[in-house]
């Protein structure tokens, strides 16, 4: 089904959203088990429990969100009353009289000044100043641009030029503040001129028909000025992380409308920049990601002549040149190997796939032909099989013992008597070129390679080569290669067990990385844990290797990481997804589903019952560690998924009297009532009360019918029907209890005393 122009319905206003959705053949005849359900590649095999047991649902919440709104209204206003001694404070003094720009007396100030006000910005004795000298320099701005009543171009320069002032700073804190000063001053043009609305919601202007006009004039300006900025920041190889991401905030202040990127915006910037935001925010939103990785996708599929989408002959063509841009295939795979997003695996892997395609072709391995008819029925085949999910690991440790084949035994029978000849052709060339770029993405630099070399029989050399690495942590290339060089040396100490003394010192090495006071190297240590675990996933098909062994090594390696007291939310959060990936399971054989408006990560699938935990393989785990990770990831929109996901698997465990000690008890749930997340606080409750119920079955019953009776008298039905108010309520009445209790033997004990001291009176 096409648009007006020609373009695939499934892209608004021709930007790719889901290029899998788009590049895919939608035959429904080609049908393929999950890998994840029935290959290498996918969860570790249960017990032998049957698996329709061994099966752990989340709870839908779908059911529940009128009674956690109920507890999450509870909280707020419990919070707006604790709040309330703040909300008293005096209000400082505008800066300015409030007035529209246009209508404004310029600032009497003199060149000498500005330059002063700049200078202050630039290296201010104290933030006050700077926030004073900023302000001041916003209506320099202002006067600037207003002075014309248009936008000069000579005017656009002379501003241009005072922002490369700040971002040419040597003061990393000045050059993250040039985009504030830009988001500030694209704020303040809004007030220009005063701006009506219509009877029907058409803005109007007072007092100067072009006022709306010249808004835009001065936005545009804005825009251009933040792109030259951004621009200075890949000229220079800036690597400030705090710099980048308010680039990035003043970016889509601009490119986007009510959540919607604003396609036209977006190719006035260019493929680095989206590449950068990437690649030097570590702590980006999964769902900024997901955004970040559309953008880059619609760069890539861009017609290298005009700013629309690469589509020929009824088939979307890869940018090979924008891909050397970014990074090459080496940044492509290092993002698809860390994005959460189903989306962006998705979209990703399809780049990964065109690109495999590309050199295919270069190297005459397949023909145009193959590509234009058989590639889409190849891609639907791995839509289906959700190759997109599990070839992740392919990236991080090649399956030994014949990919291939084993790739051939978990596509589906039913799918060959739609194939030709040239569709089977075609799988065999991709998964061989698939397989080579994963082995040269796991290898060593030449470079590195003759620096090994050089050492090979010095094992103290060795050592002192990689510590040196390590040590030099702004060279990111030269870390991934000492992580690759570590792997393979671990491999075969660790795993296949070769006795060489030439290899101990890198167990040492790899096991120092868990108390680096580095948080990038104990990530390296994650790294390659998650690569040992999955080769030992690997070897379980030949049974060289046991689940419980797989488990054990998962469980040891952690608590060294934890017990030196692990607190980097990236860090943490890469451990819950490599404990998420060792347990989960497809539920039916449908589409993954996902929504625009919620994440779609792992977790969100989870949640919303498209995957599934084995509960057998859950017991494998240490429950300490899984409480340690959700005590130490803290609430923010980043982390709920991952900390409801962490809560659920806690009271699947804990179900079990002997889990339950470990964690602490009952007051390890009673003080998740009180957790800022309402789920969370919600679903204690729950398990709180059905704990009650299980043991103490007459105490509960008759607890029950006090809460009702309270229940009628104070006519309060969530008394009766929220787990949390019902938890609450009981927590209530002990305490009443318990002081009536505390109050009648403190009456005894005066009473008591009082007969003593009568008695004694008395002798």
């Amino acid at each position: 089904m096409s648009s007006t122009n020609g373009s695939p319905s499934f892209y608004i206003d021709g930007y790719i959203r889901d290029l899998m959705s788009i590049k895919a053949s939608t035959k429904s005849s080609i049908k393929a088990q999950s890998l994840l359900t029935s290959s290498p590649f996918g969860g570790l095999n249960q017990s032998e429990v049957k698996p329709n047991k061994d099966v752990f649902k989340c709870p839908d919440d779908s059911k529940n969100w009128t009674r956690i709104n109920i507890v999450k209204e509870s909280k707020k206003k419990i919070e707006k009353k604790d709040q309330t001694i703040f909300t008293f404070r005096r209000r400082k003094p505008a800066l300015f009289q409030y007035k529209y720009y246009k209508d404004q007396e310029p600032l009497k100030i003199t060149e000498q000044e500005i330059v002063q006000v700049v200078r202050v910005i630039i290296n201010p004795a104290t933030p006050q100043d700077r926030s004073i000298a900023t302000k001041i320099f916003i209506k320099i701005i202002l006067d600037i641009y207003c002075k014309d009543g248009l936008v000069v171009q000579s005017s656009e320069k002379l501003i241009s030029s005072y922002f490369h002032q700040f971002i040419s700073s040597t003061n990393r804190d000045t050059r993250a503040h040039t985009f504030n000063i830009l988001f500030n001053l694209s704020i303040h043009i809004n007030l220009y001129s005063e701006l009506k609305l219509e009877d029907g919601g058409n803005i109007q202007t007072t007092n100067s028909s072009g006022g709306l006009s010249m808004i835009r004039d001065l936005q545009e300006s804005v825009f251009r000025i933040l792109v030259e900025m951004v621009q200075h920041l890949i000229d220079f190889k800036e690597r400030d992380e705090r710099t980048w991401q308010e680039a990035l905030n003043c970016i889509l202040f601009f490119i986007t409308e009510e959540g919607y990127v604003i396609k036209e915006k977006l190719f006035q910037l260019n493929s680095q920049m989206i590449a950068s935001f990437l690649l030097y925010i570590q702590d980006l939103n999964d769902n900024v990601k997901r955004i970040l990785v559309r953008m880059l996708t619609n760069f890539l599929y861009k017609d290298p002549i005009c700013n629309q989408i690469n589509y020929q002959n009824n088939y979307l063509n890869l940018n090979e040149e924008e891909v050397n841009n970014v990074g090459g295939i080496n940044f492509i795979l290092q993002l698809y190997t860390t994005v959460r997003s189903s989306e962006s695996k998705n979209n990703l892997f399809v780049i990964i796939f065109d690109y495999v395609l590309l050199t295919a072709l270069k190297t005459q391995t397949i023909e145009q032909s193959q590509i234009i008819n058989e590639s889409p029925l190849l891609l639907e085949l791995f839509r289906k099989s959700d190759a997109s999910h599990y070839f992740t690991q392919i990236f991080k440790c090649i399956p030994e013992h014949g990919f291939i084949s084993k790739f051939f035994l978990y596509t589906s029978e039913e799918a060959k008597h739609d194939s030709s000849y040239s569709y089977e052709d075609l799988i065999i060339k991709f998964t061989m070129k698939l397989e080579e770029f994963a082995t040269r993405y796991q290898s060593i630099d030449s470079n590195y390679e003759k620096l090994i070399l050089d050492c090979q029989e010095v094992p103290e050399r060795l050592n002192q080569l990689i510590n040196d690495t390590l040590n030099n942590e702004d060279d990111e290339v030269s870390l991934f290669y000492a992580e690759n060089w570590l792997f393979l040396l671990l491999k075969k100490s660790l795993i296949d067990k070769e006795s060489n003394p030439q290899f101990n010192f890198s167990i040492n090495t790899y096991i120092q990385l868990a108390s680096n006071l580095s948080s990038r190297l104990r990530r390296m240590y994650i790294s390659l844990t998650e690569r040992l675990l999955l080769l030992s996933k690997f070897r379980l098909s030949t049974s060289e290797t046991k689940t419980i062994e797989i488990f054990d090594m998962f469980n040891d390696r952690f608590t060294k990481l934890i017990s030196q007291g692990e607190k980097s939310e990236n860090n943490l959060m890469y451990i819950v997804d490599i404990l998420f990936d060792m347990i989960y399971k497809r539920a039916g054989t449908g589409l993954l589903r996902s929504k625009e408006s919620v994440p779609d990560t792992n977790y969100s699938l989870f949640l919303s019952n498209q995957f599934v935990v084995s509960i057998s393989l859950l017991k494998l785990f240490n429950i300490n560690i899984i409480q340690y990770l959700f005590n130490n990831l803290q609430h923010s929109e980043n982390t709920k998924e991952q900390r409801l996901f962490l809560l659920h698997i806690l009271i699947q465990r804990c179900n079990d009297e002997e889990d339950l000690k470990k964690v602490g008890g009952i007051s390890f749930f009673k003080n998740l009532l009180s957790d800022l997340s309402t789920q969370i606080a919600y679903h204690a409750s729950y398990f709180l009360l059905t704990q009650l119920e299980a043991e103490s079955p007459e105490e509960y019953r008759s607890i029950l019918t006090r809460l009702l009776s309270k229940a009628r008298e104070n006519n309060d039905e969530n008394l009766i029907s929220n787990p949390f108010f019902q938890v609450q309520g009981i927590i209530e009445m002990t305490h009443k209890a318990l002081n009536n209790s505390n109050n009648s033997i403190q009456n005894h004990h005066h009473s008591h005393s009082h007969s003593n001291q009568q008695s004694q009176q008395h002798t």
